[in-house]
């Protein structure tokens, strides 16, 4: 006969030992929330990492040449206000004169000086040093960037144009289905 002994007090342990409690995490529902809680911020995470691409992507559409590659870059899209004088359009800038910051339509630039006239004065030239110049922006989307894209996917010497490459893209699409 095999033999037995019994465990003295103090030793007895239960067979199956209950789930440990954790109670930073506190009761049960409470640990259901920050579950749903953490699974939905995954999920914007990763809604954010594809959707800020997109959006850029729409922002830089929409974007002169010369705001492509402002430093620092800017979601929106800008472009320096312009004024007309004599017929003709010019650019504005914030130029400091004489302590004060003045709207002044820049002329022409030359050897790092611009020179610059009040659109309300258009008499007075003002030559003042570039570096006390800063453009003035106005936000504004350019939605003529898809018209000119169009035009300049056209090769009239080859028959082809913006839709031939729409057609041939599709044709490549249904027969790889």
């Amino acid at each position: 006969m095999a033999n037995t002994t019994l465990p003295q007090r103090g030793e007895l342990r239960p067979v199956s030992t209950p789930t440990e409690h954790r109670p930073w995490l506190g009761s049960h529902r409470h640990q259901e929330q920050l579950r749903t809680l953490g699974s939905f911020a995954a999920i914007v995470l990763v809604g954010l990492f594809f959707i800020v691409p997109f959006l850029w992507m729409l922002s830089t559409a929409l974007k002169s040449d010369q705001d492509v590659f402002r430093t620092p870059p800017t979601l929106l899209p800008h472009d320096v206000r312009q004024v007309t004088i004599g017929g003709a359009i010019y650019p504005v800038y914030a130029v400091e004169v004489e302590g004060q910051v003045r709207e002044l339509a820049l002329l022409t630039i030359a050897d790092g000086r611009g020179d610059f006239v009040d659109p309300a004065v258009p008499d007075e030239i003002l030559n003042i040093r570039m570096r006390y110049a800063e453009p003035i922006l106005d936000v504004g989307p350019r939605w003529r960037n898809f018209p000119d894209a169009l035009n300049r996917a056209t090769r009239p010497s080859l028959n082809v144009n913006f839709w031939t490459y729409i057609q041939n893209s599709l044709i490549v699409a249904i027969f790889s289905i």
